[in-house]
């Protein structure tokens, strides 16, 4: 084989090698893809936290999640979700934030059920957090 062979040979590899590694890092690039928008953008898409209303941002929460099992007329857990006096009293000695973040020591809320999306749970805490205002 001449030298120019050779070097021809040599570049025709080093070619392949740079092609086959372009290719295999296109692929691992275009298949980190986020279908999770939440994931994606972060938690805070779509929620605010800000000036939390007791009766626009935590009474559907309520509704949905957790006066199904609490209501004042038959509490589980002497624990009363639909009304504010209810919650209030829940929100003051922690057990709200504690139950639906699932934290040691509290019972995870709902019961039985999947944890609350990230943003009902943020809202929670922030209207706790905000004093849970009666607003």
């Amino acid at each position: 084989m001449t030298t120019t062979q050779s070097q021809h040979t040599h570049r025709t590899g080093q070619l392949k090698a740079l092609t086959i590694l372009l290719i295999t890092t296109t692929l691992i690039i275009s298949s980190c893809t986020f279908d999770n928008e939440e994931v994606f953008f972060g938690n805070n898409l779509g929620c605010d936290t800000l000036d939390m209303s007791y009766t626009t941002h935590i009474v559907p929460i309520m509704e949905t999640a957790c006066n199904s099992c609490h209501l004042p007329s038959f509490p589980q857990g002497s624990v009363n979700t639909a009304d504010y006096d209810g919650l209030s009293a829940v929100a003051a000695s922690g057990s709200l934030v504690g139950s639906v973040w699932h934290m040691p020591g509290y019972s995870p809320m709902p019961f039985a059920q999947p944890q609350l999306d990230s943003c009902s749970m943020k809202r929670i805490a922030a209207w706790v957090n905000q004093g849970y205002p009666d607003n």
